[in-house]
């Protein structure tokens, strides 16, 4: 074996080195990984918001839908009553009529 100088690294170092290489490309494989699957999660978060905010939208069209219909109703009952309040007054104009004759 040839003596050790200080311009050259230290075998040893070089021997660590070495070994510490596949960890350390191990531990940027898992940062790349994690990165990639942080993207991913915030991406499915977008959507799942996305989603949800749709659903409130189409549940705040239907609750629209429902109180017009509601108010439809309301205005068709109304509009029932007025007539059978008509229909009872002209009952009761052809009665006097009647009593009169």
């Amino acid at each position: 074996m040839r003596p050790y100088q200080d311009a050259e690294p230290h075998p040893d170092a070089v021997a660590a080195a070495a070994a510490a290489a596949p960890a350390a490309a191990a531990v940027a494989v898992a940062v790349a990984a994690a990165v990639t699957a942080s993207g991913g999660v915030e991406r499915r978060n977008k959507q799942q918001q996305q989603q949800q905010q749709r659903q409130q939208q189409q549940q705040q069209q239907q609750q629209q839908q429902q109180q017009q219909q509601q108010q439809q109703q309301q205005q068709q009952q109304q509009q029932q009553q007025q007539q059978q309040q008509q229909q009872q007054q002209q009952q009761q104009q052809q009665q006097q009529q009647q009593q009169q004759q």
